[in-house]
C-alpha cells in the first residue's frame, strides 16, 4: 500500500490525470501474458445458495485446475488442494452431539485476504478443528487461479461468496463462528455486524482502515493509472498471488466503508470479537483497528493481542487489549509482518524453516545483491516488516510466521472458554471452566500465559 503514496500527487489537477488515466488504460488493455488477464472462470461467485458445500469445493477445484497456468505433473494435486476451499471435520478425539436435524454443536467459517487464498486460514482451520469445531472455508472470487482474475471483481461477488457460506455452515453447526484474516477478516466482521446469532468473530491482522486518511479515494482514480499496485511479479508463490491488482484494494476499501456504515447504524457490536495484529503492520493500519475495537465493540469478553516491538511505549484505556513484545534481536526478529499472524513457525510454506522466502520488497534487478542475500543468508538477514526504518538496519525479509503462534493459540482458548462453550450434553465431558469443551481422556486444552 504504501507505493500508492510514491505515485499520487495531492497537487496534481483533476484534468491532468484524467488524460493520464485515459492514457494508462489504453496503454494497459492489451496484456501480453495470459496471468494478466481474466481467465474467464473466477472473477463472480455463481453458486446457487443452496449447493451443497462437497459440491462447491468440487466444482471450484475444477475451475482452479482449468484456470491456472503453473499446473504440472508433479505440483498440480498439491496446488490445487492448498488454494481450494476445505472442510474440516471436528476431531476424531471430539465428544460431540449431533441433533436431529444432524447439525454438528460449532462450526466456523473462515475467510482468506486479499490476493491470498484458503492455504493462509488453514492452519488455523486445523485449530478449530482440534477443538471440536466442524470448520469450513471458501475462496474469494478472483482469488487462487490467476492475478487477471482479481482485475474485475467487485466487492458483491467476494459478499455473496462470504453469504453463501455462512448459510453452509449454519445450515450444518448448532453455534456458528466466523473467522477471517486481513480482507477476511473485514469481510467476517461486515457478516458479524449483519447477523446476531454469530456467536464470536475472529481475526487476525483484520483491514480496518488504511493507515492514510487518503488512500482510498486515491486508489478509486489511482486503479486506471497503474493496474498492478507495485507492477508484475513473477507470481513464484503458489498460495497467493505476487502481483496485486489495484482495483481489489479498492473493493476492499469499500467493505471499510461498509463496515463504518453498519458500525454507525449499529452503535455497539455485542458479539465477542478476538483480534491478533501487529502495531507496526505497515499494510494497514493497527492504529485504527485499535480505536475501532474500543468504540463498536462492546463484550467485555472482547479480547485483542496487539504486538509490538516496544510494548513498554503503548498505553491504551482499554484493559480488554493485551499487548505483547514482538521484538527478538537474538532471533534476528525485528517485528511482525501482516501476514505472520495467522501462520505458524513449522508451516511447510511460509514457517521458519518453509519453502518460500517473502522478498518482494526489494527488486531482483535493481538490488540484485540485497534480494540474493534475502533469499539465501539465514544468518544475516533479519525477519520482520519491510519498513524503511528495519531495511535501514540491514538486509530483511518480510516475516511470513508468527513465533509466538502457540501464545496466541492458548490466548484463543481463553476467549473462547470465557465467552462459554456450547454444552456437549454428554456426562462423560469434563467441562472446561467457561464451560462446554473438552477432549475424551483430556481436560481442557490451555495455552501459554500472556504477559500484558
Amino acid at each position: 500500500m504504501s507505493a500508492v503514496s510514491n505515485y499520487l500527487n495531492p497537487g496534481l489537477s483533476f484534468k491532468l490525470t484524467l488524460t493520464l488515466a485515459l492514457a494508462l488504460i489504453l496503454a494497459s488493455c492489451a496484456e501480453t501474458e495470459p496471468r494478466f488477464r481474466p481467465s474467464g472462470l473466477n472473477s463472480t461467485f455463481d453458486f446457487a445458495p443452496d449447493t451443497p458445500f462437497n459440491v462447491y469445493i468440487k466444482r471450484t477445484k475444477e475451475r482452479i485446475g482449468k484456470a491456472r497456468l503453473d499446473l504440472n505433473g508433479n505440483n498440480r494435486a498439491r496446488i490445487i488442494e492448498a488454494v481450494s476451499p476445505f472442510e474440516l471435520k471436528p476431531a476424531s478425539e471430539c465428544i460431540f452431539d449431533v441433533d436431529a436435524d444432524g447439525k454438528y454443536e460449532k462450526g466456523i467459517l473462515l475467510v482468506h485476504g486479499l490476493s491470498d487464498s484458503p492455504y493462509l486460514v488453514r492452519p488455523i482451520g486445523e485449530y478449530f478443528q482440534s477443538r471440536c469445531f466442524l470448520v469450513r472455508s471458501i475462496l474469494l472470487p478472483g482469488h487462487g487461479t490467476v492475478p487477471g482474475d482479481l482485475l474485475y471483481v467487485s466487492d458483491e461477488e467476494w459478499i455473496k461468496a462470504i453469504d453463501y457460506g455462512l448459510r453452509s455452515i449454519k445450515g450444518a453447526a448448532q453455534n456458528v463462528y466466523i473467522g477471517g484474516y486481513s480482507t477476511g477478516g473485514t469481510l467476517a466482521l461486515y457478516e458479524g455486524f449483519r447477523h446476531n446469532e454469530i456467536k464470536a468473530i475472529i481475526l487476525f491482522s483484520p483491514a480496518i482502515g488504511f493507515k492514510n486518511s487518503y488512500t482510498g479515494p486515491a486508489l478509486r482514480v489511482y486503479q486506471y493509472m497503474k493496474r498492478w499496485l507495485e507492477g508484475r511479479r513473477d507470481d513464484l508463490d503458489f498460495a497467493k498471488y505476487e502481483t496485486f491488482a489495484t482495483s481489489a484494494v479498492v473493493e476492499l476499501a469499500e467493505i471499510m466503508d461498509k463496515n463504518k456504515a453498519e458500525a454507525e447504524k449499529t452503535g455497539k457490536l455485542k458479539t465477542p470479537v478476538f483480534a491478533a495484529l501487529s502495531y507496526e503492520d505497515i499494510s494497514v493500519s493497527a492504529k485504527k483497528t485499535i480505536r475501532f475495537f474500543s468504540k463498536y465493540f462492546a463484550s467485555p469478553e472482547s479480547r485483542m493481542i496487539l504486538y509490538a516491538k516496544n510494548p513498554e511505549s503503548l498505553r491504551f484505556d482499554d484493559s480488554r487489549i493485551k499487548i505483547i513484545k514482538s521484538r527478538n534481536l537474538r532471533g534476528r526478529i525485528l517485528d511482525f509482518a501482516h501476514v505472520s499472524i495467522p501462520i505458524p513457525p513449522d508451516d511447510s510454506h511460509y514457517g521458519k524453516e518453509g519453502e518460500y522466502k517473502s522478498c518482494l520488497h526489494y527488486d531482483k534487478i535493481k538490488e540484485k545483491k540485497k534480494w540474493r542475500a534475502c533469499k539465501n543468508d539465514e544468518k544475516s538477514v533479519w525477519l520482520g516488516v519491510a519498513s524503511k526504518e528495519n531495511m535501514n538496519r540491514g538486509v530483511v525479509r518480510r516475516l511470513t510466521y508468527n513465533p509466538l503462534y502457540k501464545d496466541m493459540t492458548g490466548a484463543l482458548d481463553e476467549f473462547l472458554e470465557n465467552i462459554g462453550w456450547p454444552d456437549p450434553g454428554s456426562g462423560d465431558v469434563k467441562m472446561a471452566s467457561g464451560g462446554g469443551f473438552s477432549l475424551k481422556k483430556q481436560g481442557p486444552l490451555q495455552g501459554p500465559a500472556l504477559q500484558k
